[in-house]
């Protein structure tokens, strides 16, 4: 049975006029013509409004009478047709009652998941059919998926009303309708994607309702999940969803695994294939290097002064576009970049002890400039010229997240260069757990990534 419902409303709204095509005897094809009985299912207007319902191929719709059940398939146009053996019994009969979907509602079956009855229908002597006017008994529960998710939606009630018991799974970006069993007691209906609440709130369902509870959407985290418990598949990873109102990511409920055999195989990583970054520039200074002082495993650092005062040292980091950057703040009036040896340390920066390979000339800090480029093959007090970089943008390439082993249960935080050879394991392999993960913010050498682990229905973590 298909049935396309138009709501009234973004709240509850009474199930609407659900119509069907029907003919009569006459104009039956003379191929569904047999030895049987034939009915006309109508199907009532009564009470409702504005939805229509057509009988499609497949439909079947039961009688049952002294004891034996009919079943009459769909003809085509609201006809019926049943050469069961002893239909014929029929013949004569008032006061009949007919199902489509006898045995109750199939909350899994969308629209056609509805259960209907016909009650008063009866067949003369001749076995003509009338009466046969069908009455939807069930309401439904109306969502919109905005998009298309790896996991399903899982709506979730106090009490049992679905076919399925008291949850049912969704999925798929569209309208779904939802067949349920009416109940007259307030209940809890939640819906989840991963584990993670995205609505909640409290209906009274009655039959011949649809109950709109309106759009279902997720934010998938960069992240996924993937280890022993699914094979360490990164192509099947798990998502992650974020729970609303905040920047935390979570998949709960999961199932995580030892590996007997092996145990450095056990627990999970998070993993993100790459995440691009775009940070403002404005609050660092930045050194492009040439060739020339990019070899030999050099690093680099800026020295800076007052007129008339010693200079400070500070080493450079590495940004994701390739540049190398210090804190404006650190630096004063005067200016100059040193190439390092690749032998010294940070701790004892000095001209001393060939720490210093090559240095650019005395430089002036710049108003608006922020990015210094050494010309190609200049070595020491060349040539180079001062520019402006607004942003930096990266990749972050493949993250993988990992840690000690040992069992997790604070806020734990990585860069997002730590490739996390360790996995992250749990002490204890026979329960089930809540994975938490949150972004810090885009800067740009990257950004920090906070996660942890709960035991499941434990108390979710302080949220980021």
């Amino acid at each position: 049975m298909k049935k396309i419902f138009y709501i009234l409303t973004a709240a509850i709204v009474a199930l609407g006029t659900m119509a069907c095509e029907n003919e009569g005897f006459d104009n039956l094809n003379p191929e569904i013509k047999g030895e049987g009985l034939y009915l006309t299912a109508e199907i009532s207007r009564t009470g409702l409004e504005n939805n229509m319902t057509t009988w499609t191929d497949g439909d079947v719709v039961t009688i049952t009478f002294d004891g034996t059940t009919f079943n009459f398939k769909h003809q085509g146009g609201g006809v019926f047709f049943s050469d069961d053996e002893g239909v014929f019994s029929l013949k004569g009969q008032s006061g009949l009652t007919a199902w489509y979907n006898y045995e109750g509602i199939d909350s899994s079956a969308g629209v056609a998941g509805a259960r209907l009855s016909a009650e008063g229908g009866s067949f003369d002597a001749d076995g003509n059919a009338s009466g046969f006017n069908f009455v939807v008994q069930n309401g439904f529960v109306k969502v919109e998926i905005m998009n298309d998710f790896k996991d399903p939606f899982v709506l979730t009630t106090s009490e049992a009303i679905f076919s399925t018991g008291n949850s049912v799974e969704i999925q798929g970006k569209g309208v779904h309708y939802v067949a349920i069993n009416p109940n007259a007691n307030q209940l809890t209906l939640s819906a989840t994607i991963g584990g993670v609440e995205m609505k909640n709130g409290k209906v009274t369902f009655s039959g011949k309702k649809v109950y709109n509870i309106g759009q279902l959407n997720a934010e998938v985290s960069n992240f996924t999940v993937f280890g022993q418990h699914q094979g360490w598949n990164k192509d099947t990873a798990e998502a992650l969803y974020k729970i609303p109102g905040s920047n935390t990511y979570a998949r709960k409920g999961v199932e995580l695994k030892n590996d007997t055999a092996d145990d450095k195989n056990s627990g999970f990583k998070f993993y993100c294939p790459g995440v691009t970054v775009n940070a403002d520039a404005s609050n660092y200074i930045f050194l492009k290097p040439n060739s020339n002082w990019t070899s030999s495993g050099a690093w680099f650092a800026v020295h800076t002064w007052e007129t008339g005062q010693n200079g400070v040292w500070y080493a450079m980091s590495k940004a994701l576009n390739g540049n190398y950057y210090v804190d404006k703040s650190k630096v004063k009036t005067n200016l100059l970049f040193a190439r390092m040896a690749s032998g010294s340390t940070e701790s004892n920066m000095n001209w001393n002890d060939g720490k210093v390979w090559n240095q650019t000339s005395d430089l002036t800090k710049q108003a608006t400039n922020n990015l210094y480029t050494i010309n190609n093959g200049v070595w020491s007090k060349g040539a180079g010229s001062w520019s402006k970089l607004a942003t930096v943008s990266g990749s972050t390439g493949a993250i993988y997240i990992g840690k000690d082993k040992e069992t997790i249960t604070n806020w734990v935080t990585r860069w997002t260069n730590n490739g996390g050879g360790n996995n992250i394991q749990v002490s204890d392999y026979t329960k089930t757990y809540d994975l938490y993960i949150s972004e810090g913010g885009h800067q740009i050498w990257g950004f920090e990534v906070y996660y942890t682990v709960k035991e499941h229905g434990a108390a979710a973590p302080t949220l980021k």
